[in-house]
């Protein structure tokens, strides 16, 4: 389905009209498909001795304040968990008979200058999907 814009003022009527329920689902949304975004490097990246490592880098939305929205990447680890990728840490920062393979710290200062593109990437792609969603509902109501 195609979204067709008009002019200025349809797009920011539009958007004036969102409520604040949707935006902030806008919002959950764009955060995580950038975490997601900076796992698939990070994994990419990952040491892959025995694959375990790559498996355990997961991405979360985080429960957060009331209007603060967050999303993580994270290494799961521990006797509970499926991958247990409790060595990261060694092989990111070195110990003293091994030397540092970091893994991570290269994706974040590659990712840093471009979050803004990203997240306009991202944004614009879940508001038209919030628009498609509230232009059915309409339909499906008028008939």
């Amino acid at each position: 389905m195609a979204v067709r814009v008009f002019g200025k003022d349809f797009v920011v009527r539009q958007l004036t009209q969102l409520f604040p329920r949707e935006l902030k689902a806008t919002m959950r949304r764009t955060t995580l498909a950038i975490a997601k975004e900076a796992r698939d490097r990070i994994r990419s990246r990952a040491p892959k001795r025995t694959g375990t490592l790559k498996k355990a880098i997961r991405h979360k939305r985080a429960r957060g304040l009331r209007d603060f929205i967050e999303a993580q990447v994270i290494i799961t680890k521990g006797a509970t968990e499926k991958n247990d990728g409790f060595y990261w840490h060694f092989l990111e920062l070195g110990t003293v008979r091994m030397s540092a393979r970091p893994f991570i710290a290269p994706v974040v200062k590659e990712m840093s200058p471009g979050y803004v593109p990203l997240m306009r990437k991202e944004i614009q792609k879940q508001v038209v999907k919030q628009l498609e969603k509230r232009a059915a509902k309409q339909r499906k109501g008028t008939t």
